[in-house]
């Protein structure tokens, strides 16, 4: 379940810790995921789910350091920023030469 005021607690982080926004959707809504999709993603991750929500929280950060907070709120919220694009791009191309180094 994906909610506007998702917050996790009991894992060390702060409620107002961007790496919430991993779990937060405009509207509360349920992600369904589908088994075999599931399966393939994780395998490309050398099976560790876990790898999906480290990512989503280092993209979150990073996007906080260089957009700031408010900004990855209305980033979130579907907002175009000036430099998003770039740095998406970017980001996914790091991603894909981490991913091809474990493979």
């Amino acid at each position: 379940m994906f909610s506007l005021y998702f917050k996790a607690r009991g894992i060390g982080t702060d409620v107002e810790d961007v790496d919430n926004l991993t779990n937060r959707a405009p509207y509360p809504s349920f992600h369904i995921l589908r088994e075999e999709e599931v399966s393939s993603a994780v395998k490309k991750l050398c099976g560790d789910s876990s790898k999906v929500w480290n990512w989503n929280v280092r993209l979150l950060q990073n996007l906080d350091k260089a957009f700031g907070r408010d900004n990855v709120e209305q980033i979130m919220k579907g907002k175009k920023m000036d430099g998003i694009e770039t740095f998406l791009k970017e980001t996914k191309e790091e991603w894909k030469m981490k991913m091809g180094q474990r493979q």
